[in-house]
């Protein structure tokens, strides 16, 4: 039996079963189009609460005491109205690109910065909290889908590929979630013990 060569080479061998069968369910279509799918409808979540976010506009922009934390250190050096309009068009802008035009990664960067930039602003008035910390860590990873990652439905080696890249950078989101849970989680029974 030859060495693999190839990343999906090395996957399959990885997922392979002890009775020799391959990992052809794991890289299946289906698996590729949920994925896919999920992927848009996270942008879809993302543009949905941009939206929604317009009726918080006139409370933010009202405010005019704000401590920046580091993503939107700017804020100091511009006037606070001005740099918190332009957080929340970024986040419609975002939210919109995302659902649009997805496919490309420089529209997946803008939704992430998008992101990064109002959580940022979100605690520059006040106590952080952990409640939207994962749509930005989730938004980073996903920057690293493949190119053609949204039509790779076709036949051959590259679709394949592209394919099998989609689903690696998919499973590093599943691995991301997993993990932030799976460390609060650590965190909180720690806590239990500790009192």
């Amino acid at each position: 039996m030859k060495a693999p060569r190839g990343r999906l080479e090395r996957l399959i061998a990885v997922f392979r079963t002890a009775g020799g069968g391959s990992a052809e369910l794991l890289l299946s279509r289906e698996r590729f189009a949920a994925a896919r799918a999920l992927v848009g409808a996270f942008y879809a979540v993302i543009l949905f609460f941009a939206a929604l976010d317009l009726f918080a506009w006139p409370g933010y922009l009202a405010r005019t005491e704000v401590d920046p934390r580091w993503p939107v250190f700017w804020l100091r050096f511009v006037d606070p109205r001005t740099g918190i309009a332009a957080i929340l068009w970024l986040q419609l802008l975002g939210g919109f690109l995302g659902a649009t035009l997805g496919r490309y990664r420089w529209a997946r960067i803008a939704v992430f910065v998008s992101l990064l930039e109002v959580l940022a602003l979100d605690f520059s008035f006040g106590a952080v909290n952990h409640g939207d910390h994962l749509g930005v860590l989730v938004a980073f990873v996903l920057i690293f889908l493949p190119a053609g990652w949204h039509s790779a439905d076709r036949e051959g080696p590259e679709a394949r590929n592209v394919r099998v890249a989609n689903l690696e950078v998919f499973a590093g989101v599943q691995a991301l979630i997993l993990l932030t849970y799976s460390m609060a989680g650590m965190w909180k029974a720690g806590g239990v013990l500790e009192q």
